[in-house]
């Protein structure tokens, strides 16, 4: 009996380290921004959420290396169909491609937007360096980027 479930324990483990190896090699080789499959998900969901930074400000932190950028966003639905999303499925982009994450996931807000509809999300922050040059705030689900801005 105990050999069933030594066996048991063995598949599971060998499953888990063949899933775990597939995404670890995922992480070390990304899919390339100009590859076609990259292509036609941007494509397919481009303009489908328009954003306009509303307002927007920066502000020194105790943390002389970082910045904080205080965003109002408003999303509007430009598609047929409903979207949903998370203010945690933002990202800033800077002039040397790095991308940052909002800081305060904790309390995300959701939004369910309709076919034309208008939400604005007040007091998103982002924390970067101080010389750091943003230059666009994108909205994304998944890998696909469903409407950007520049900053």
């Amino acid at each position: 009996m105990k050999y069933y479930y030594l066996t048991a324990i063995l598949i599971i483990s060998m499953c888990l380290a063949f899933t775990g190896e597939a995404s670890a090699q995922r992480r070390r080789n990304p899919v390339p921004a100009d590859s076609p499959q990259v292509q036609t998900q941007r494509s397919a969901a481009s303009g489908k959420v328009s954003l306009a930074i509303t307002s927007k400000s920066s502000a020194t932190t105790s943390n002389p290396s970082e910045v904080m950028h205080a965003l109002s966003v408003q999303f509007t639905n430009n598609g047929t169909s409903q979207v949903q999303f998370t203010s945690n499925c933002l990202y800033l982009l800077d002039s040397a491609g790095r991308k940052y994450l909002p800081t305060r996931k904790v309390f995300a807000e959701t939004l369910f937007l309709q076919p034309g509809e208008s939400k604005t999300i007040d007091r998103i922050y982002f924390m970067t360096a101080p010389d750091t040059r943003v230059e666009s705030l994108t909205l994304f689900r998944g890998t696909v980027i469903l409407g950007t801005t520049r900053f």
